[in-house]
């Protein structure tokens, strides 16, 4: 609905009629990244096709919904810029239901951070998800992601972990055995108070989601972090004599 009523403004707004922007999303393939840079005072957002290998063909009319210290806003980006005036700090896709990636250039990065923990999930969710489209790009560098994940805090959305752990799982990938260790020990520190928190057997009346997140991260740090309490207990679980919860089982397993 929010969505909707953006398209409604922005034609009563820009002269465009709703079926012209349209035609820029279904007559071609792929979609836009958002490149949000500081010029002086303003904000300048641009647009460019996003591939994750090579450059990209095509430019969309994006409506965009953004957050700045004024409050909420939109525009329509087209093959020319939306300039945002005297904006400290901005959050872009407001709401994460853009259909577009977004890159923060570096010097609004730490803005980003800073502002990570006080988002809505789905805000949370779609920027560490651009982070992780934009690490794979290869336009975000590791330690950037790693400090953003950081910032999730005391993160209680299963989905917005789920992003930020596929991050860190495909880091794994191709880290340094060199490096291994000190990677492992982020995911520690990272994913052990949370997990602690909710520990291994599930309390009464507790969500399915809640306990898929669980597994999710009894998973993280028993393979990712290699925590060795972790592994211990994953095989005391996969060794019992049945009455395990299915989630924590599939940890286990997994582990």
């Amino acid at each position: 609905t929010e969505t909707a009523d953006l398209w409604e403004a922005l034609e009563a707004e820009s002269g465009e009629p709703v079926g012209e922007i349209m035609d820029t999303w279904i007559f071609q393939g792929g979609y836009p990244r958002i490149s949000v840079t500081r010029s002086g005072d303003d904000i300048v957002l641009a647009q460019e096709p996003f591939r994750l290998i090579g450059p990209g063909e095509g430019s969309w009319k994006v409506p965009v919904l953004y957050r700045t210290a004024s409050g909420s806003a939109k525009t329509l980006i087209t093959d020319t810029p939306a300039v945002i005036h005297d904006a400290g700090s901005i959050v872009v896709n407001a709401g994460g239901e853009g259909f577009y990636r977004v890159a923060y250039d570096a010097d609004l990065w730490p803005a980003v951070l800073d502002q990570l923990s006080a988002l809505a999930p789905i805000e949370r969710f779609a920027t560490v998800s651009d982070a992780v489209a934009n690490l794979l790009r290869g336009d975000l560098s590791g330690a950037d992601y790693l400090s953003l994940v950081a910032a999730l805090g005391d993160e209680d959305d299963k989905d917005v972990w789920s992003v930020a752990l596929s991050g860190i799982a495909e880091l794994d990938r191709v880290i340094s055995s060199d490096d291994r260790r000190a990677l492992q020990d982020y995911v520690k520190g990272l994913v052990s108070p949370k997990a602690g928190e909710l520990g291994w057997n599930p309390a009464d009346g507790e969500s399915d989601r809640t306990k898929s997140m669980r597994s999710l991260l009894l998973k993280a740090l028993g393979n990712l972090g290699d925590d060795g309490e972790t592994i211990a207990m994953a095989r005391s679980v996969y060794s019992a004599d049945g009455g395990v919860e299915a989630e924590v089982a599939d940890a286990a397993l997994s582990i």
